[in-house]
């Protein structure tokens, strides 16, 4: 392997760790470099991001040297994590949150705390009714052509539409 071969690789490698990393610390607020305590939090962020990047390829040794971990550490949390995934639920939703922010499927409304959640929910509620109204006097509207809308509709063809709306712009022509 050539040498711009091997810095491409390297340059994307760090850029697939920081990306985890930030993600990471934003959305579980663990910076899994400077946190060394064994609190379930902090070792399950570890997890995550040890698991994100075993299942892209990357090897325990390069991922435990990119968090300052022994690479036995790594392994077992590769080895384990699909079993903590069964019983543990916090740790499926932590872990589905940053696998949709790394992969760049992440939904925004997955970032809104739950005051700002109840907030949208009366703004779109609101724009619902006003929507409701709107569509109800659209209909009001209609109600005159109902007639109109029922002829056409029982006795055009299917695939002669275009036929019938040349036919009633000649006529109102």
């Amino acid at each position: 392997m050539n040498s711009k071969t091997k810095e491409i690789i390297l340059r994307k490698r760090k850029e697939d760790f920081d990306t985890l990393k930030s993600i990471i610390f934003t959305l579980l607020g663990v910076d899994i470099i400077t946190s060394k305590r064994r609190f379930r939090h902090i070792v399950n962020a570890k997890m995550i991001y040890s698991y994100l990047l075993h299942k892209q390829g990357y090897g325990c040794s390069v991922i435990s040297k990119s968090i300052d971990m022994n690479h036995a550490t790594v392994l077992h949390y590769y080895r384990t994590m699909e079993n903590y995934m069964k019983t543990d639920f916090e740790l499926v939703r932590n872990y589905e949150l940053c696998k949709k922010a790394y992969y760049g499927k992440a939904d925004p409304v997955d970032y809104l705390s739950t005051i700002e959640l109840k907030k949208e929910v009366l703004v779109l509620r609101q724009e619902n009714t006003v929507m409701l109204f709107k569509l109800n006097a659209e209909k009001d509207k209609d109600e005159r052509l109902k007639v109109l809308y029922d002829i056409i509709r029982e006795r055009t063809k299917e695939g002669h539409e275009k036929e019938m709306a040349v036919k009633l712009t000649r006529l109102y022509n």
